[in-house]
């Protein structure tokens, strides 16, 4: 599969479960293909095939930006080194929530779980450090 298509099928995932998707990011470079927003959360994701390619400075830019936005971010890809990625589990990434697009499959209820619950996870640490 292309870089291309997977940022094809996320478009297509996140449109079939009701989110309003920004203009697919062009500029060179940059740390998120899309941002995405259902009203109540915002994430930006970003599509690579081999997921081993995304480099340490990639993903602190997207946590980095993603942070200051009050976003979520998340990476998709096909592969890990030369081996395919599972369709029912989460990888991390210098600590990026990481999937591959068949984790959701053609199941919006799925996905939108999935995300309420990434989303959650990531504000636990960010609850804990406020509190005290």
């Amino acid at each position: 599969m292309e870089r291309a298509e997977i940022v094809g099928i996320v478009e297509s995932i996140f449109k079939r479960a009701g989110f309003n998707i920004s203009a697919l990011c062009c500029s060179r470079p940059s740390c998120f293909d899309y941002a995405l927003s259902d009203g109540t959360k915002t994430l930006f994701v970003k599509s690579y095939v081999n997921i081993c390619g995304i480099s340490q400075s990639e993903a602190y830019e997207l946590k980095k930006i993603s942070e200051q936005l009050s976003a979520t971010p998340l990476f998709v890809g096909e592969k890990v080194r030369e081996k395919r990625m599972e369709d029912d589990t989460v990888y991390s990434r210098y600590d990026v929530y990481t999937v591959n697009p068949k984790k959701f499959g053609k199941n919006e209820w799925k996905m939108t779980q999935f995300i309420h619950d990434m989303t959650f996870t990531l504000l636990i640490p960010k609850l804990w450090k406020t509190s005290f």
